[in-house]
C-alpha cells in the first residue's frame, strides 16, 4: 500500500512508523544474536535445523520490513525521522549482522541510497566513522550481487562527495581500497570486452564506482595514495575504449576520476608515469560531440601541461594542431 501512494506513506510516517519499524529491526536482529546463538530459545536446547528455520522466518520478517522502509524513504519531507529515530543506524547494523542474506541486504540498501539524497541524513551518516568501511566488509561477502553493489557505492560516492574523513577512511585503509580499486579493474575489464552498448550489466555499477573514485581523488592526502594503485591505469584504458554514444555517463566520470587523479605528479603516480598515453586519448575526447566531455578533457590537460615533455608530445598530436586551426577560424 505504500509503494506508489504517497498519501498512505505519509499516514503511517505521521503515524511514527520509521520509529516503529525502527526498534523492529535492531530489536530482532538483536533477538538473533544475543538470543538465538546462545541456544537460549526457550527452556529446550535448540537444534541447528531449529535455529536456522527460525533465523530464515525472522529474515523474511526483516526483508518486508526493510522493503516498507525502502518505500517510506521515497517520501523526501520526512526522510529526517530516519535520523532521529534510529533508522540509518538500525538498517546498517542489520546491513552488518545478516552480510549473506541478498535480499535483505539489497532492500537496506535502497533505503540508505534514498537518503543519501537528503542533507541531513547525508551530514548523519558521514558521522558515522564505521559506515564506509562496514559497507565495503559487507560488498566483499557480496562481489556477485550487483544491484547491491551498485546501491552501496552510491552512497559512498555521496558520502565522498564533500567529507574528507570519509574519503581518508577507505583510503588508510588498505585492503578497503585495494578491494575496490580491483572491482573497478575487473569490471572495467568485463566490460570493455563486450559490444559496445548500454545493457552489460556491469555499465551501472562502472558508473558509481568511478564516480566514487573521483571523489576519493578530491583529497590532497588520499589522492596520491589512489594514484599509486596500478588498477587505476584501467581508466586510461576506458578513455581510450569506451564509447561516448552508448556509455555517457560512464565515460564523463571516468574522465573526471583521471582529472582529479593527474592532478598529482607524485613519482609513484601510475596516472602520472603513463601520461603521454593519456594525453593521446584526451585529445580525441577533445572533439566528441559533447560539451561537458571536452571541457573535462580539457581541465585534464591543464593538469598535464605542466610537464613539459607533455606539452611536446602533445604538439605532436594532429588532432592538436586541427584543433588549433578550428579555434583561430571561429575566433576570425
Amino acid at each position: 500500500c505504500t509503494t506508489d501512494n504517497e498519501e498512505n506513506r505519509v499516514l503511517l510516517l505521521r503515524e511514527g512508523a520509521v520509529e516503529t519499524f525502527s526498534h523492529w529491526i535492531q530489536a530482532l536482529t538483536n533477538f538473533v544474536g544475543e538470543k538465538l546463538e546462545a541456544n537460549e530459545l526457550g527452556e529446550r536446547p535448540v537444534s541447528r535445523g531449529r535455529k536456522e528455520k527460525f533465523k530464515e522466518q525472522i529474515c523474511k520478517i526483516l526483508s518486508q520490513v526493510t522493503a516498507t522502509m525502502r518505500n517510506l524513504a521515497a517520501s523526501s519531507s520526512h526522510r529526517g525521522d530516519f535520523v532521529t529515530k534510529n533508522g540509518i543506524k538500525g538498517l546498517l547494523d542489520v546491513m552488518d549482522f545478516w552480510q549473506e542474506e541478498s535480499e535483505l541486504l539489497l532492500n537496506a540498501s535502497r533505503v540508505l541510497s534514498k537518503l543519501s539524497l537528503s542533507k541531513e541524513c547525508l551530514d548523519f551518516m558521514c558521522g558515522m566513522k564505521e559506515l564506509p568501511l562496514t559497507l565495503i566488509r559487507i560488498m566483499k561477502t557480496n562481489v556477485d550481487n550487483v544491484p547491491l553493489m551498485v546501491r552501496i557505492f552510491f552512497v559512498l560516492g555521496n558520502l565522498t562527495a564533500s567529507n574528507e574523513e570519509c574519503r581518508m577512511s577507505v583510503a588508510t585503509s588498505d585492503d578497503s581500497l585495494e578491494f575496490v580499486l580491483q572491482m573497478l579493474q575487473n569490471h572495467s575489464d568485463n566490460f570493455m570486452a563486450c559490444e559496445p552498448g548500454p545493457a552489460h550489466h556491469s555499465q551501472d555499477l562502472l558508473v558509481k564506482l568511478v564516480r566514487f573514485v573521483a571523489h576519493l581523488a578530491i583529497s590532497a592526502d588520499a589522492g596520491p595514495m589512489v594514484a599509486a594503485k596500478d588498477q587505476v591505469r584501467v581508466l586510461i584504458s576506458m578513455i581510450d575504449n569506451v564509447s561516448i554514444e552508448h556509455s555517457e555517463e560512464l565515460l564523463l566520470n571516468v574522465v573526471s576520476a583521471v582529472t582529479n587523479l593527474s592532478y598529482y605528479e607524485d613519482p609513484g603516480s601510475v596516472i602520472w608515469e603513463n601520461r603521454f598515453a593519456l594525453a593521446e586519448g584526451l585529445a580525441a575526447m577533445l572533439f566528441v560531440p559533447n560539451e561537458e566531455a571536452v571541457l573535462e578533457a580539457a581541465r585534464a590537460f591543464g593538469n598535464l601541461s605542466r610537464d613539459p615533455a607533455t606539452r611536446d608530445v602533445s604538439l605532436s598530436f594532429r588532432r592538436f594542431w586541427s584543433l588549433f586551426f578550428t579555434m583561430a577560424l571561429y575566433a576570425r
